[in-house]
């Protein structure tokens, strides 16, 4: 279970500047398909940086598996930052415009510790597992991000996301910028990949898009 437990967070000193969050709860199963609903300024981004470790907490707990998670960035253990995937709002600002497809995808594992690092087998296997949840194109593995889509890009992005296998996967509006066919696709990957046993967390402020995709929706602001 990910889990926010009276969760109070903003920027600058909690001593002085207002709280984005203040004592939010907010959990998710693995498995569960969750969406996170707001207006712009209602606080999505600010908890997706706090699920991802790039904010802390200013009160409240981040409980992951039921470990307290402690710190940000590099502070935070590799083994308990492996297990939350981010897919961000914007796949070109995802993707090295220098790598291909391939690489990027497969780039999370070449950063895993070198013991728990599969083999080229199992590499390529966990690469076609990934693209075809992701519904990426295996003929497009070896193109640059500027030799394909948005959506084509979008959805490589979702495979480097879940690659490596997260317990739960956060995702930052990831429909905006592409079209509605193009979403549909993306949200019918998300919900295989929650099939998959993975807890997926959809941020959006798009109402409509998430009461027909999630098992529950959490409301901000």
């Amino acid at each position: 279970m990910l889990e926010l437990r009276d969760a109070t967070a903003g920027y600058g000193d909690p001593a002085g500047d207002p709280a984005v969050l203040s004592g939010l709860r907010l959990r998710l199963a693995p498995g569960e398909r969750l969406g996170l609903l707001g207006p712009s300024g209602s606080g999505k981004t600010t908890v997706t940086r706090l699920l991802t470790f790039q904010l802390r907490l200013w009160s409240g707990q981040y409980l992951l598996d039921a470990q307290p998670v402690i710190g940000t960035g590099w502070a935070v253990p590799a083994e308990v930052r492996r297990k939350v995937g981010l897919v961000l709002q914007s796949p070109r600002a995802a993707a090295d415009p220098r790598m291909r497809l391939r690489a990027a995808i497969t780039e999370p594992l070449r950063t895993l510790p070198r013991a728990a690092r599969p083999n080229p087998d199992l590499a390529e296997h966990r690469l076609a597992r990934a693209i075809k949840l992701a519904a990426f194109s295996p003929e497009l593995l070896d193109r640059l991000p500027a030799e394909v889509s948005e959506g084509q890009l979008a959805r490589a992005m979702l495979a480097r996301a879940i690659i490596a296998e997260p317990r739960y996967l956060v995702c930052d509006e990831p429909t905006a910028s592409v079209d509605s066919a193009t979403a549909l696709t993306i949200h019918r990957a998300l919900a295989e990949v929650a099939d998959s046993g993975v807890g997926v967390l959809v941020v959006s402020h798009h109402e409509a898009d998430l009461v027909n995709w999630a098992d529950r929706v959490l409301r901000l602001g």
